[in-house]
Order: structure tokens, then C-alpha cells, then sequence
């Protein structure tokens, strides 16, 4: 497969609940085969009161280089919170010549 960048914007949406204060979200992407990437961090300031929150989002300009099912972990303090999945089909198309 020819490697190639996607552009997408990633959105983490989070609410304070019972535990205010700083918070390092981290977003480390996974790929097919297992490799970890560096992860990307952000610090969040979640206020009180409980029903406060922050967002997280950012346009993300992504090299993918195998097909597959590729992750994004998100975590909290290094404490996962959830995983985004994208699936990279390759469809090689023909390459057509003059006629």
C-alpha cells in the first residue's frame, strides 16, 4: 500500500462528575499490527461543578501506511477511557493510459 495522509478531526468530549481539577488526556494511535505510536497529550482543566466539561478537539493530519483497523486509545491520567476504531481499506485502482 502506498502510504498516504488523512486529514479528520478528533472530538473527546468530557464532564467533571465527582473529580474537578487537571487532567492529562492522551490520544496514542495503534496500528494493524500492533505498533504503538507516540501518544499525543493535552491537559484539560475540568471545573466544578459536576455537570461541567471540556472538549478536546483537534484536526488531525494522519499518515497511514497499512491497511487494517487501526486504534486510538484515549486516556486520562494514563488510564484508558476508551478506543476510537478506523478501518483503512486499499483498493488499488488500474492506472490507465493514453488511448
Amino acid at each position: 500500500m502506498i502510504p498516504f495522509v488523512y486529514d479528520f478531526c478528533l472530538v473527546v468530549m468530557l464532564k467533571t462528575g465527582e473529580n474537578p481539577g487537571n487532567f492529562r488526556v492522551g490520544v496514542q494511535p495503534i496500528k494493524p499490527n500492533n505498533d504503538r505510536l507516540p501518544t499525543f497529550v493535552y491537559t484539560v482543566n475540568l471545573e466544578p461543578p459536576a455537570n461541567r466539561g471540556a472538549n478536546v478537539v483537534g484536526r488531525v493530519s494522519f499518515p497511514f501506511d497499512m491497511p487494517g483497523l487501526w486504534w486510538f486509545d484515549i486516556t486520562l491520567n494514563e488510564v484508558r477511557l476508551t478506543r476510537i476504531p478506523m478501518q483503512i481499506i486499499y483498493l488499488p485502482q488500474p492506472i490507465l493510459g493514453p488511448t
